[in-house]
């Protein structure tokens, strides 16, 4: 069904920003250990679950109605689409999924499940489209309700366009909807497209934006808990998203997943690099910086200054404390590793409250 794109795999503990960058902008360092407590697990294989209907009577109901279409998921001759559906429920999910697409060479489709709608994710370019959704059995004016609303969507859109007819201010609350409430209830099919091309997708192109949306949405949640939603809140929408960099065109995804995750958002040979790509990265990596710095300013008003990072990844527990560690004592006496040892102190106390649950 896949297999592991060993060469592109780091051994060990390392950077992939180019250090000129870095240094302009030094949260990136911090960005980058705590991205890697996230992601680097060796012999990690783990996938979120199969989708199982918690109602016998749901049926999925698809946006191509004829089950003969090659295109269609439940026709079981066709090659291109996994044939299991992975449920996302939880961060946890989330966070192995995104390592999944970028670490292994898939050689078909994954379907999921969100909200209880189904998407597509194309193995290739990472595309998210809506399929289907799972109704009760019989329910045939919604059924056709359905695919009358959305049976004409583009393959492949920019996150621009899947924005269109969406409110910013809508997106913590399909967040928190989703993964604290389990249940969302207003938007679900647009909304939950745009989330996964936003965050699985691109996350799965550059592992550094599952670190920020982590930090922006706890940190959206810190403000809305004083009474007020900051532009945290919005920070992975449009034009505000981490990945969106303007005029600067990104480089072609790369088919393999040797190009994406750790390797996905950087250049290895910066100073050789053609002048487009290297503004294209430092625009990337200011905003990246941009957005760590506001967030962790988020968390730190509320009193932990000395464990910002570490409380948030603790909280939703995702981060390998263990993996963490052997990160920072490997950077142990560099600029790097003492950066590291003030920004990302390697122990924190247990949280209560967490926005979401993994």
């Amino acid at each position: 069904m896949f297999q592991v794109f060993g060469p592109r795999w780091p051994r060990g503990p390392q950077m992939f920003v180019p250090a000129p960058l870095r240094r302009k902008y030094p949260a990136i360092d911090c960005l980058e250990g705590l991205t890697w407590s996230l992601f680097f697990q060796e012999g990690e294989r783990r996938r979120a679950p199969d989708y199982v209907p918690e109602n016998s009577l749901h049926r999925p109901v698809w946006l191509q109605e004829d089950p003969e279409n090659p295109e269609n998921p439940e026709n079981p001759e066709n090659p291109g689409v996994e044939a299991s559906m992975k449920h996302i429920r939880t961060i946890q999910d989330l966070l192995v999924e995104i390592r999944h697409h970028a670490r292994e060479e898939a050689d078909s489709d994954q379907l999921y499940v969100l909200n209880e709608c189904i998407y597509r994710v194309q193995r290739e370019n990472l595309s998210v489209t809506l399929v289907g959704r799972f109704m009760l059995n019989g329910s045939l004016a919604e059924a056709e309700a359905f695919r009358r609303a959305f049976g004409a969507q583009r393959a492949e859109s920019s996150l621009l366009d899947l924005r269109g007819g969406l409110k910013a201010s809508g997106f913590p609350d399909f967040c928190r909807q989703t993964f604290q409430l389990q249940q969302c209830s207003w938007n679900c099919e647009r909304w939950g497209r745009y989330f996964l091309a936003a965050v699985l997708s691109a996350s799965a192109r550059n592992f550094r934006v599952f670190s920020l949306f982590l930090m922006s949405v706890i940190g959206c949640e810190v403000g809305r808990l004083r009474g007020a939603e900051g532009p945290l809140c919005t920070a992975f929408v449009g034009e505000n998203h981490p990945m969106e960099t303007g005029s600067e065109p990104p480089p072609p995804l790369p088919t393999a997943p040797g190009g994406r995750g750790f390797y996905g958002c950087t250049l290895e040979d910066y100073e050789g690099a053609e002048p487009g790509r290297r503004r294209w990265l430092e625009k990337l990596l200011q905003k990246e910086n941009a957005l760590y710095v506001q967030a962790r300013a988020a968390m730190d008003a509320e009193g932990h200054a000395q464990h910002t990072e570490l409380d948030v990844f603790g909280r939703i527990k995702v981060m390998n404390k263990y993996v963490f560690s052997s990160y920072l004592e490997f950077f142990r006496g560099t600029p790097e590793g003492r950066k590291l040892k003030r920004g990302c102190a390697p122990q924190f106390p247990d949280q209560e409250g967490a926005p979401f649950e993994a």
